[in-house]
């Protein structure tokens, strides 16, 4: 399984990486087959800065709970 995911939002790094890991953790990590989880899928999030939206520096900004639960979403349907 490989999944792309999007965004044109303006996010530091590591908080685009923290934000696809919380995501990833409720969603394509509870996939499982024969009551095992997959060791070759990949879920990717690439981010651009497109929107020109204030970026987002820290885990408290607004804009950072947005987009969190905007990426939950996401990551949940494609994992369904």
């Amino acid at each position: 399984m490989l999944a792309f995911v999007t965004t044109d939002a303006a996010i530091e790094q590591k908080l685009l990486q923290n934000c696809l890991e919380q995501a990833v953790a409720n969603s394509f990590n509870r996939i499982t087959v024969d009551g095992d989880m997959s060791t070759n899928d990949t879920v990717v999030v690439l981010a651009n800065g497109a929107a020109e939206n204030t970026k987002a520096h820290s885990r408290r900004s607004q804009n950072l709970t947005k987009f969190q639960s905007a990426l939950d979403f996401v990551t949940l349907e494609l994992a369904k």
